[in-house]
């Protein structure tokens, strides 16, 4: 009995001492997983120049990935319940290289159908890495750090976004647009067989598969859907900005898009800050509450957003660029929280799942949508508008959802 007890608890020490360091490897992973996702929307002009389409059809590069992360969240989800999550990170980083590849492949050689599977396929590996991150950091940490640890593990999110829009322009000026791609999936790649080789295995024998009455059950719950729903606006109003603030920099201030992806890429940075804090004020200041935090960000960042088309001068814009960026996502991370606290403990993963699905779907759509307004008006204005329609929606859609079931102290 000493010597499989013995066993077990030294297993359980080393979960115990490496919790923080698989935290940092998730978060250095998803920072290059980030700039991928978003490396598209600092080049769309390269993009559109070499392929011969309009500024809707580039935005496709950006969206096919966030179409094939919604389709896929959810079954996604449920198989990596049932399996060991270092699995997950060692296919899905394989798969993403390969993916690249084609990427590049097809930049190439002009292919833009096959530049939208490829980008398509890395989607799905995407989404993998981003749920089996923040189940194997949720897993690891102790229970009274779990929201912290996730909180601390999403501003890898802004970070990565941050560094597409910034180095993403100097890659493409020193090795071409394509080569990007591969570059970022390399990087990817990397990372992902790191977390293999250092994660703990995962018992998936003693894990709680959700089944498709669990997956029913949520879907039909009022609450989550509403989470989900902030997820949607709240993705789709960062994907507004995040999209098409270097375009709209270059054209209206005649910038380089190296220089319009750099200012850009304060709106990103600015929400490492905003995630880092938003659970520390959720917490501390609000006694765990949730829903005054995510009113408040949605309140007062949508005119920010709105206003930065109206804007008359560069230093100004990055005045607006930056409060946007800091209240616009300083609820936007607690959603994460917020959707866990919202259902029982056995259904926490599939609360999740729908709010990444719909999440995704607003990545997704916001691009393409603003694309076609842009388009039919030759303005930015219509896109912006857009946003600010989306951020007055969330404002009664958050105060419309209940709070929270979380402890108040």
């Amino acid at each position: 009995m000493d010597g499989p007890a013995r066993s077990v608890d030294d297993a359980r020490n080393r979960v115990r001492l490496g919790y923080r360091g698989i935290l940092v490897l998730c978060w250095l992973l998803y920072v290059f997983v980030a700039a991928l996702q978003v490396a598209p929307a600092s080049i769309l002009p390269l993009i559109g120049e070499a392929l011969g389409v309009g500024p809707a059809a580039a935005s496709w590069v950006t969206s096919a990935v966030f179409l094939s992360m919604f389709l896929a969240a959810i079954p996604v989800g449920i198989y990596i319940d049932r399996v060991d999550i270092r699995r997950v990170f060692l296919v899905s980083g394989l798969v993403v290289a390969i993916a690249t590849l084609w990427t590049w492949w097809a930049g190439v050689t002009g292919d833009y159908l096959a530049i939208l599977y490829s980008r398509a396929l890395a989607g799905v590996s995407i989404i993998a890495i981003w749920t089996a991150c923040v189940t194997l950091v949720g897993n690891l940490a102790p229970r009274a750090r779990q929201a912290t640890a996730i909180t601390v593990f999403a501003t890898s999110v802004p970070l990565g976004f941050a560094v597409g829009q910034f180095g993403v322009p100097l890659l493409a000026d020193g090795f071409g647009w394509a080569t990007v791609f591969p570059l970022l999936g390399t990087a990817v790649a990397v990372g992902s067989v790191g977390i293999w080789m250092a994660a703990p295995p995962t018992d998936s024998s003693q894990s709680t598969s959700p089944t498709m009455r669990d997956v029913g059950h949520v879907l039909v719950q009022p609450r989550v859907w509403g989470v989900a729903v902030l997820g949607f606006l709240a993705i789709s109003m960062l994907f507004v900005v995040n999209n098409w603030m270097p375009t709209f920099l270059a054209e209206r201030y005649a910038l380089t898009l190296a220089a319009s992806g750099a200012f850009t890429a304060l709106f990103s940075t600015v929400g490492v800050l905003s995630r880092a804090s938003s659970g520390w004020l959720s917490d501390h200041l609000l006694d765990q509450r949730r829903k005054p935090l995510v009113v408040f960000s949605f309140l007062i960042s949508t005119p920010l957003v709105v206003g930065l088309v109206f804007a008359d001068s560069l230093g100004f814009t990055v005045v607006l660029l930056v409060l946007a960026g800091y209240l616009g996502q300083l609820g936007h991370v607690l959603l994460f929280v917020y959707v866990r606290e919202l259902v029982t403990p056995e259904l926490v993963a599939t609360a999740l799942s729908v709010l990444n699905a719909i999440g995704f779907l607003g990545a997704f759509s916001a691009p393409i949508l603003t694309g076609v307004f842009i388009e039919r008006t030759g303005t930015f204005v219509a896109a912006f508008g857009y946003a600010g329609l989306l951020g007055v929606v969330a404002v009664v859609v958050a105060l419309l959802v209940p709070e929270s079931s979380a402890p108040r102290s």
